[in-house]
């Protein structure tokens, strides 16, 4: 591969593969190629909150549910999120920064561009145990992608914008509700190997909201730092803080506590 864009093309065919994949032997096969890509070379390639619902989409999931339209969710997902969006906006404001909002309804293009077709030329359809065990690879691979090569996912805290992440962790938190995922014990240890990862990318300040001493508290001075360091770059830990709109009652603890709660709520209308 000579260029960026090439490089995107085929990660992105190696995950859509994978995510329908019904051989397991093939599965590894391209699973290994997709990390052996991303490891060795230096073009980027991100997973994106799209390439997660275009996936799960495609594997008969409710589109109003993951699109969390009024008529199937009543927009609930969306009202979850909305004062963690806003904190976000208040402080791209200050910064005269775009403002962000949460967008459910983007799929890769060439699952728009299928759906437009008047007659798809589909294969056989799956039965109902081949689309389980779909689900359960597409689990696992997006999974070991976060946890093992989350540089190159958009599913980690930047400053107070985490939005990305509670929406990956609501989809998570809703497969793992149903029956027969969860009778699987290595899919649902999957899950909460993602749930604990999440959890500990947040420093004490995004998932509290509250301030402390860092001088009192020296141990934990330099793992605060390395964390803003790498989510807000070189800026000024200070700073970050008297711009923060995080508070107690306004954090990451309370934002991922409401997403799934939301989340076991429409465990009834995913497919």
């Amino acid at each position: 591969m000579s260029n960026e864009s090439d490089f995107i093309r085929v990660c992105d065919y190696l995950f859509y593969y994978c995510s329908s994949c019904l051989d397991p032997d093939m599965f590894a096969v391209y699973e290994k190629a997709l990390f052996d890509l991303l490891k060795n070379y230096e073009f980027r390639w991100t997973l994106r909150l799209k390439h997660v619902l275009t996936a799960l989409e495609n594997l008969g999931f409710n589109e109003g549910v993951l699109s969390d339209s009024k008529e199937v969710t009543d927009g609930a997902l969306r009202d979850t999120i909305q004062p963690r969006i806003n904190v976000v906006n208040v402080g791209n404001s200050a910064k005269q920064k775009k403002h962000v909002s949460l967008r459910l309804d983007r799929r890769s293009g060439f699952f728009d561009d299928r759906k437009k077709m008047e007659n798809p030329s589909d294969g056989p359809t799956p039965t109902e145990a081949e689309r389980l065990r779909c689900i359960k690879n597409f689990v696992c691979l997006v999974c070991n992608l976060v946890i093992n090569c989350n540089d190159k996912t958009e599913f980690k805290p930047v400053g107070d914008d985490w939005i990305h992440q509670l929406c990956l962790i609501s989809f998570m938190v809703l497969i793992g509700t149903d029956k027969d995922v969860a009778r699987d014990s290595m899919v649902t240890t999957k899950i909460l190997s993602l749930l604990h990862f999440q959890l500990d990318t947040f420093s004490q300040f995004q998932w509290t909201g509250n301030g402390f001493n860092l001088m009192k508290k020296k141990h934990t001075m330099r793992a605060e730092y390395l964390c803003y360091k790498i989510n807000v770059g070189a800026k000024n830990m200070v700073g970050y803080r008297e711009e923060s709109g995080n508070q107690v009652t306004v954090n990451a603890c309370l934002d991922i506590t409401d997403v799934i709660l939301n989340a076991g709520k429409m465990s009834q209308v995913k497919y």
